[in-house]
Parts: C-alpha cells; sequence; structure tokens
C-alpha cells in the first residue's frame, strides 16, 4: 500500500499517565513527545503508529467497576461499556495533546479493531490503520477490553497490538518506552543485557518480573512475551528508557542502543 518503513512506538502507562494516580495523564511526557515527533524528521520518509499503555486509567478502571469479578451481573454489561468509554476519553484526551502541536493523529478504540478468530487468537483489522497511515495519519492505539467467543471479553493489554500488526504487515522495528533503563540481568545492580537474541527467551523469561507498580496486564513478563513473537515474525525490538526519547530517529534506525535490543541472529 505504501513504500515507506513501518514503525511501531509503545509508550508505557508509566511515562504517559500518573500511574498510581486515579485517571490521571502525565501531561508534560505527553507534551514532550508531541513536540519531540513534530520536530523529528522520522514523519518525511516512514510512517509510524504510536501504542499508549493505560497506566493509572487501565490499572483503575477494572477494579472501580468491578470487571475482574462475575459476582455483579446486574451491573456487569453497564459496568463493561463504562471501562471502554474511559480507555477512549484517555485516547481522545492524548490525541488532543498531538493535536496541538499540529500531529495529525487519528484515535482507534482497540475493542473496535480486534477480534477474536474461531481458532481463538485474535487479529486486529490492519486495513483501516493502513488506510489512515495512507493519508497521512499517525494512528494511535491503547488496550481495552476486547470481545470473544465464549460470550465474554478480555482486558486486552496494548503490549499484544505491535505482534498483532506485525502478524499482517511488515513492521520494521518496535521501541518499547518504560520508566526503566532495560532489562535487567538482576535487581541489584541493575546491570542491563544489552542483547538478547531468540534462543535466550528460555533462560530470559525468569528475569521478567510483574512490574513494580499496579499491573492488571502483566508488567515487563507479558512483554517478553510479546517480544518473543515479534521475533518469530522477523520483527526486532527495544526496550528502554523514556529519557532517551528525543533521540527517538536514531533509535528507530538503530544507529545507536539505549537499552536492551532483541534480535533474531
Amino acid at each position: 500500500m505504501f513504500n515507506s518503513p513501518l514503525y511501531v512506538v509503545k509508550l508505557g502507562g508509566s511515562i504517559t499517565t500518573i500511574k498510581n494516580g486515579n485517571y490521571e495523564l502525565n501531561y508534560e511526557n505527553l507534551k514532550n513527545i508531541a513536540e519531540t515527533i513534530s520536530k523529528s524528521k522520522l514523519l518525511s520518509n516512514s510512517k509510524i503508529i504510536l501504542v499508549f499503555g493505560g497506566g493509572s486509567f487501565g490499572n483503575v478502571a477494572p477494579i472501580e467497576y468491578n470487571i475482574l469479578s462475575k459476582s455483579n451481573k446486574d451491573n456487569h454489561l453497564v459496568n463493561i461499556s463504562k471501562m471502554t468509554t474511559v480507555m477512549f476519553s484517555m485516547l481522545t484526551d492524548i490525541a488532543n495533546v498531538f493535536i496541538e502541536y499540529g500531529l495529525p493523529v487519528y484515535p482507534f478504540q482497540c475493542s473496535a479493531i480486534v477480534r477474536q478468530k474461531i481458532n481463538l487468537k485474535y487479529e486486529i483489522n490492519i486495513e483501516s490503520i493502513l488506510l489512515a497511515l495512507k493519508q497521512n495519519y499517525i494512528p494511535i492505539i491503547s488496550g481495552d477490553l476486547v470481545f470473544n467467543r465464549e460470550n465474554n471479553f478480555t482486558i486486552f493489554s496494548s503490549d499484544n497490538i505491535p505482534f498483532l500488526i506485525s502478524e499482517v504487515f511488515p513492521v520494521k522495528h518496535v521501541l518499547y518506552y518504560t520508566d526503566v533503563d532495560g532489562l535487567y540481568s538482576n535487581l541489584i545492580d541493575k546491570k542491563i543485557i544489552p542483547l538478547i537474541k531468540l534462543g535466550d527467551f528460555k533462560a530470559i523469561k525468569k528475569l521478567a518480573g510483574p512490574s513494580l507498580n499496579q499491573d492488571v496486564t502483566g508488567g515487563m513478563a507479558h512483554k517478553i512475551i510479546q517480544i518473543e513473537n515479534l521475533l518469530k515474525n522477523n520483527v526486532t525490538s527495544e526496550i528502554l528508557s523514556f529519557k532517551n526519547f528525543r533521540l527517538i530517529d536514531h533509535s528507530l534506525n538503530k544507529e545507536i542502543h539505549f537499552g536492551t535490543r532483541f534480535e533474531v541472529n
């Protein structure tokens, strides 16, 4: 559909929200992200999809609306509606920050573009996203509730989205911006593992624990699973600290490595 390379940038909820807060966006960080992208040369010769972690939205809403409990059947349908509305309100507010910087972002509600197939695997409606990219929009997506074939729903982590995109379209590289410098070999001296290859994942999974903050969808351990899936699709990635975001062009081009990079060989 287009010849430009496609990159996916995942911004953790601890960056874009006040993760221990109550439905609070981190507007300072969001403005820094928007300003950096608006000044970047990235969009002149490539395409980018931005994926946002739920943070203080995705972690608070399931508890406030009793989503994870099946005992509250009377209000269950209403509460599910409330949660997906909360998640899209977060995405809407994020979009408004980018629009202030003249960036043509377009928010896609995850629950509307992700579905469960007959084999119970999930897929994303990439066609709508690609059409937006072709018209020079920057798609932005977050996690959400997704309906499944058991007449129920799944709390769907935004960490799943880069892999789903790579299943149907060749992604050049994925960046996972977090509040840590990368994947640590241990938590005592916090020494970063600079490079992990596909064959290393059996041992590496033992090092990746849950988020230090409340995290409904599993934190670092879940990211590692999705990164392994990306590598199986020949897509490289890197986990790095948000403090290096202003050099995103160099990170996407793989000219400079700040965190833990993941490669096939």
